[in-house]
């Protein structure tokens, strides 16, 4: 009857021994998972990375010019998408390699028209069996011009893309000054303004969209040369000599006939004596 009680007490300790080690287990799992599904920043307060164990895949949404090709690159990593009418764009499924640290990933878009936006490159995310969720991405508007060689007056604009009806920010910088403009696109995310041709000056311009009540990466940058009306009889000259370039040497030989006929004319009228 004593053995039959201490037998009874053994598995009691047994089973609230083995009860302790599971629930132990269980509470350790659930702080992992829970580490691992926080969201940290990225590189502004309203882009994040959110992780969680998986099967190295990543997820990557956010805004780009409206209708563009969307292209993600990196080492053994690449991927295209089209942004929706409304610049929204989704990325998702990408496989990402087992190697100590992820290559930097970029994103680049280009318009209908061929202009393309500034590389956006995401850090470099740590290695493991993750599932990670970028987002949003705000990529930076497109931007052309109609020429960069302008002569003073001259009436020149310039354009681009983003996404629909947004605020988009003009930034004209010269040597001294950074002069800020606001515009906004239309429905369709293109945008237009004039460049200033007034004043005799190299400039530089970009632009940048405000998407969400966040600013979007700057646009590429591009100059262009305010130069005097004079300018306009030299590069007249420049486009003449050009155009008579390939017949230069026949335009050589017809001088020196002629430069030739002209002694000979005159040594008949004259006769040496």
């Amino acid at each position: 009857m004593i053995k039959l009680g201490m037998n009874r007490k053994f598995a009691l300790i047994l089973f609230f021994f083995i009860a302790s080690a599971i629930l132990f287990t269980i509470i350790i799992n659930s702080k992992r998972r829970l580490i691992l599904g926080t969201t940290t920043s990225l590189t502004s307060p309203d882009t994040t990375v959110s992780t969680a164990i998986g099967e190295r895949r990543l997820t990557i949404f956010g805004w780009a010019p409206a209708l563009s090709q969307i292209k993600l690159d990196g080492v053994a990593v690449y991927d295209s998408v089209t942004a929706a009418s409304d610049g929204s764009f989704l990325i998702s499924g990408i496989y990402l390699p087992l190697v100590a640290l992820y290559p930097e990933i970029c994103l680049q878009a280009q318009d209908s028209i061929g202009r393309t936006t500034q590389p956006t490159c995401l850090p470099r995310l740590k290695a493991g069996k993750y599932n990670y969720t970028v987002g949003p991405v705000l990529l930076s508007p497109t931007l052309s011009l109609e020429k960069g060689e302008i002569i003073k007056g001259d009436l020149v604009a310039a354009s681009g893309q983003t996404t629909p009806k947004t605020q988009v920010d003009i930034f004209l910088a010269r040597a001294y000054s950074i002069p800020k403009y606001q515009i906004k696109s239309d429905a369709t995310g293109n945008f237009g303004f004039n460049l200033p041709t007034e004043t005799v000056d190299k400039w530089r311009v970009f632009a940048g969209a405000e998407i969400l009540g966040a600013a979007s990466a700057k646009s590429n940058t591009l100059t262009f040369q305010v130069h005097p009306l004079i300018y306009s009889l030299w590069l007249m000259l420049k486009r003449l000599f050009e155009l008579l370039r390939p017949y230069l040497i026949y335009l050589v030989i017809l001088i020196e006939v002629v430069i030739l006929a002209h002694l000979l004319l005159k040594r008949h009228r004259h006769p040496l004596r």
